[in-house]
């Protein structure tokens, strides 16, 4: 008996969350569930705990301050255009899907209504579907690659509203490394319907009222800004970081739905349920990715504070997802082998 409950404890660490009406939950926590890729200096870290830096408690992740969380670009001994991308093991998608993940973009700076904040913050992240592999980041024309279809958007918006390579809100589809794979279709995104004036930038009026900025200062009851300039005074920067009304038009400092939905050959991607981007004939059968880079070589004052949070994250199709192969393996297999000692006994 004290066997097989060990042997039932490992299998239940490593099955998904839970699987219902076709939807799979992958716990975001458990990095038995996922393969990742990342750059020299950038890093996933499953099982985080966020509660010292006063972001209030995901609605969706669960009673405990615990998450995914995505860094890029993490010092400056190894500066360089890089990321990380994460996927869910054992996922081969066709057909119609919907993937969710809720998502908190954390960074710092002196902030004003009309524009970032500190120096090399801002970073992109990012959700794709037809993932074959690799690392999905994209800087200039020649560097950075992808596969599938997969969208970015960037925490602050820190970009040129006419970049060849990458803007605020992208869209990407196809792999490899070239230029030509930036969706820069200007009908693809759902501003351009709204305000024809630069859809991917989140200058455009279309995003900022989908985001409005807010006082960084009294996020969570003040709480965010007291414990990350903390963290910033302890790192020994001053004055202190968190101060200003947020960015127009940039999706951070909140807990945000990100989705990716399938319906035949059409790939859309929205924001808390606010249309983004529509893509037709696009890569889309295979596996799913998260993604979290920086777009250019330069690093933060207070890389600890440059962030992005994953606290839930599903896949839901027409018919349940399969679970990740080999933890499911690993279930099956030390279950059988309670069954067999159980014989013998």
């Amino acid at each position: 008996m004290r066997l097989f409950k060990r042997v039932l404890a490992i299998a239940i660490a490593v099955a998904p969350a839970s699987v219902y009406a076709g939807t799979t939950t992958y716990d975001v926590n458990n990095p038995l569930l996922w393969s990742h890729t990342e750059g020299a200096n950038s890093e996933a870290v499953f099982n985080f705990d966020y509660s010292n830096y006063g972001i209030p408690l995901s609605t969706t992740g669960g009673s405990q301050p615990r998450a995914m969380r995505l860094r890029a670009n993490i010092n400056s001994a190894a500066a360089a255009v890089q990321g990380v991308t994460v996927s869910p093991t054992g996922v081969a998608l066709t057909g119609d899907y919907t993937i969710k993940a809720h998502v908190w973009l954390n960074t710092f700076g002196a902030f004003s209504a009309g524009g970032s904040g500190g120096s090399g913050t801002t970073q992109f992240f990012g959700v794709g579907s037809g993932y074959t592999g690799g690392v999905n980041y994209r800087a200039g024309a020649t560097t950075g690659g992808g596969s599938g279809t997969w969208f970015a958007v960037d925490n602050e918006g820190g970009f040129i509203p006419t970049s060849s390579t990458i803007r605020d809100f992208s869209a990407f589809t196809g792999s490899g490394a070239v230029a030509a794979n930036f969706v820069t279709t200007a009908s693809a995104y759902a501003a351009n319907s709204v305000d024809t004036t630069n859809p991917q930038d989140n200058a455009n009026s279309y995003y900022k009222t989908l985001f409005p900025s807010r006082d960084v200062t009294t996020l969570n009851n003040g709480d965010l800004a007291t414990k990350q300039n903390a963290i910033a005074t302890a790192a020994g920067v001053s004055p202190a970081p968190q101060t200003g009304t947020g960015v127009d038009g940039g999706p951070l400092f909140a807990w945000r739905e990100y989705t990716i939905q399938r319906t035949g050959n059409t790939v859309t991607f929205s924001i808390d349920n606010n249309l983004i981007a529509t893509l037709t004939n696009s890569p889309a059968d295979g596996g799913t990715s998260i993604t979290y880079f920086d777009a250019t070589s330069g690093v933060s004052g207070i890389p600890d504070l440059n962030f992005a949070l994953v606290s839930d994250y599903s896949i839901t199709t027409p018919d349940v997802v399969p679970e990740p192969a080999a933890p499911s393996l690993v279930g099956v297999g030390a279950l059988a082998l309670v069954r067999r000692r159980r014989r013998r006994a």
